[in-house]
């Protein structure tokens, strides 16, 4: 995670919800069940610290046989498998990526992102919001323009890393760099979003983005 990142995650309090105002020191968390538990015990409270959110993610380590219920690979698209609904004001994913796979850019509608490495290795291209572009405006915004995207910031990380993206940091992509290695990430979303905007990198043009799931147990395949 880069510095600017850090910065933004320890300054944000964008809705009231998060505090940031102290450093922790928690010991590993070794199970999935452990991790999923104490997630939801910090989101019961009405302030949630991000710094808290991180390193908690950061100091989660289960077996990886503890995945297998939610990992699903696809030929042609990236994979997002539900793990936790939260309370309402987060939910857990694991995305599965084949080769190659990746995200288009795209912008988190407001949400805190949170990203753990936990199979091979994930490029994060962290892009600058189109000069032009009001956010607060409809996905239908005229102020586009054919002017390509401007990349602040690239990244590839390795299992155990762990990242933080929110819109007052840019916008981004996420994609599995290997052409011969599946990778895993795990998320977390605060607050849960479905819609997202896509850009093109080459222009800037935008589109509206549905985020779909699968629901491990539910006998299909939803992909994003």
């Amino acid at each position: 995670m880069s510095s600017n990142q850090l910065s933004i995650m320890n300054q944000l309090n964008s809705i009231n919800l998060y505090q940031s105002n102290k450093e922790y020191q928690m010991p590993i968390i070794s199970t999935l069940n452990d991790f999923i538990e104490t997630i939801r015990i910090i989101f019961n409270e009405d302030h949630i610290d991000i710094n808290e959110v991180y390193t908690i993610l950061k100091n989660f380590q289960c077996d990886f046989s503890e995945w297998s219920k939610y990992i699903f690979y696809h030929k042609t698209k990236y994979t997002r498998n539900l793990i936790d609904e939260g309370n309402g004001k987060y939910n857990l994913l694991l995305l599965c990526w084949s080769e190659d796979q990746g995200t288009g850019v795209h912008d988190h509608s407001g949400a805190d992102c949170f990203v753990k490495i936990i199979k091979g290795q994930i490029k994060e291209t962290i892009y600058e919001w189109p000069k032009h572009f009001n956010p607060k405006k409809s996905y239908n915004s005229t102020n586009e323009t054919d002017s390509p995207l401007v990349v602040k910031s690239v990244t590839v990380m390795n299992p155990g890393e762990v990242t933080y993206m929110h819109d007052k940091i840019g916008i981004h992509r996420l994609q599995n760099p290997s052409k011969t290695e599946t990778a895993i990430t795990l998320h977390l979303y605060c607050p849960p979003y479905t819609e997202s905007m896509n850009f093109e990198e080459s222009t800037s043009k935008t589109s509206k983005g549905t985020e779909k799931l699968n629901l491990p147990g539910y006998g299909h395949l939803k992909l994003c």
